[in-house]
């Protein structure tokens, strides 16, 4: 069972952050466990004089202990749940030791979707997933007025201080790398829209194979049910991904199939096998150029659509 959960008591847990790092992710999860009674510590390669201001983040934080400049064995043995940096590959040996000696691993992002209330809409791809991203939190933010819209994952500051502030009407829209999926899918993460913006060969050094890189992307689909949306480019080959959601796709061609396309300044929108259709006007502003622009536009705009966003006002 997971130590993870709205209802779970932290006080007492013992904690460990393996990577505080320069941004938000590492500060916000030390601070979210040790502000809920559990003795966090926090280790790090990196050295306090460069990760001075992450540490001066935490200066009023009751963090028991900080290791920085090196991991010590006693940081991985005696914890009972281990947030790890995205980054770190499953098989580190301080990972090892860790899980060898009964300790739970877990990400930021995870913490975060564990106790989060809000609808997700996931975001990934080899390319354009920071631009597609900041589309549907921009198109949901300018055209929803009863629910709000909230932008995080790998783009943006850590929304784990945000959790109370998070309704369930409101959407969560998260930006997500192979890094993140390759464990959130181990814990069988289900967004309601799961976007690939696109897939070719990349981070191959991290994951050693392509069909690694592409498992680990499959995992933003992999839990999903029918009735999730998944979202895809019309580029890509259906047989290489296993669709579980309703399934969508953008381009900038009409194939009649359900989606979104751009065209000659009009972009359609379709669902439920054509019987919901929508065409606006709209202008790609020229801040995006060229056709992948085009098409992260078409992907953003029929994500919002998705939760409630209105064409009209695109």
């Amino acid at each position: 069972m997971t130590l993870l959960s709205p209802e779970s008591d932290y006080s007492g847990l013992p904690v460990t952050v393996m990577g505080l790092g320069r941004f938000s992710g590492g500060v916000a999860v030390a601070r979210f466990f040790a502000e809920r009674g559990a003795k966090v510590t926090v280790t790090d390669l990196r050295s306090e004089s460069v990760l001075a201001d992450s540490v001066a983040e935490l200066a009023n934080v009751p963090i028991e202990r900080f290791v920085l400049g090196q991991h010590t064995e006693d940081c991985f043995r005696g914890c009972r749940l281990l947030v790890v940096n995205p980054a770190v590959k499953p098989d580190d040996s301080w990972v090892r030791l860790a899980t060898e000696h009964g300790s739970e691993l877990t990400t930021e992002i995870d913490v975060f979707l564990q106790h989060q209330q809000g609808i997700v809409v996931a975001v990934t791809g080899s390319n354009g997933k920071s631009t597609t991203t900041a589309l549907i939190h921009h198109l949901l933010t300018r055209t929803q007025t009863d629910h709000r819209a909230w932008l995080g994952g790998n783009i943006g500051m850590s929304l784990l201080g945000s959790l109370s502030d998070i309704q369930p009407s409101d959407v969560v829209v998260l930006e997500l790398s192979s890094f993140q999926l390759e464990f959130l899918r181990r814990k069988r993460f289900r967004p309601h829209v799961a976007v690939l913006t696109n897939f070719t060969p990349n981070h191959l050094d991290w994951h050693g194979s392509l069909d690694h890189y592409r498992t680990a992307k499959q995992g933003i689909f992999a839990a999903q049910r029918s009735t999730d949306f998944s979202i895809l480019p019309s580029s890509v080959e259906r047989s290489d991904w296993r669709i579980r959601g309703k399934l969508l796709e953008f381009g900038l061609e009409d194939s009649g199939n359900d989606g979104a396309v751009i065209s000659e300044g009009q972009l359609i929108l379709r669902r439920e096998r054509g019987t919901l259709e929508e065409a606006v006007r709209l202008s790609v502003p020229p801040q995006l150029p060229g056709h992948h622009n085009r098409e992260n536009v078409a992907a953003a705009c029929l994500a919002a659509w998705l939760v409630d966003g209105q064409p009209e006002k695109f």
